[in-house]
């Protein structure tokens, strides 16, 4: 909306190549909220079934406004259960930074610990008060995806430092899904 008001002022004031770039920046933004929303929501996209969380991801973060960078070193196939659980909790991870944080990147590392999958998102945004109405559905639909596996969900912030969600989801066993 802000990108729109801007726009408009911008057209107002005769200057249009700002307001033709505060337009694209306002459909891409658009789009990309659009995509996170799509998949929060609990759509399984075909490529997380075929190729697995990495796969998976790396499609989604290149659509976001933000720089993300993924670091996934020894992460194989796991149970769909599992899988879906992890691409879900870091999407809503991110759409979280996007909607939230006034961050310029954020980081994903997801790490096989022999004992299950651990995925983590950090951002260099704002933060916020831990308890404060600012975490809203957005975590609590994390918690509750992690709590359904007998996963641990930890989110670490405070204001002007960033947030950090760690989660772990158990594996019972760590051979490869078929």
């Amino acid at each position: 909306m802000k990108l729109g008001l801007a726009k408009r002022r911008a057209e107002k004031a005769g200057k249009a190549r700002l307001a033709d770039l505060l337009h694209d920046a306002a459909t891409r933004t658009e789009r990309a909220i659009g995509s996170l929303r799509d998949f929060a929501r609990g759509v399984h996209p075909p490529l997380l079934e075929a190729e697995g969380i990495i796969a998976a991801l790396a499609s989604q973060v290149r659509r976001l406004p933000i720089r993300v960078t993924v670091h996934a070193p020894g992460i194989a196939r796991y149970p769909q259960a599992v899988e879906t659980a992890v691409y879900f909790c870091v999407l809503e991870a991110l759409q979280n930074v996007v909607k939230h944080a006034h961050a310029s990147f954020a980081y994903v590392s997801l790490r096989n610990t022999g004992a299950g999958v651990t995925f983590e998102v950090s951002d260099d945004g704002i933060g916020f008060e831990p308890g404060s109405q600012q975490s809203g559905s957005g975590l609590a639909n994390l918690a509750d995806r992690v709590d359904a596996l007998d996963g641990n969900l930890e989110v670490v912030t405070a204001p002007g430092r960033g947030t950090t969600i760690r989660g772990e989801i158990p594996v019972p066993t760590m051979e490869a899904a078929p």
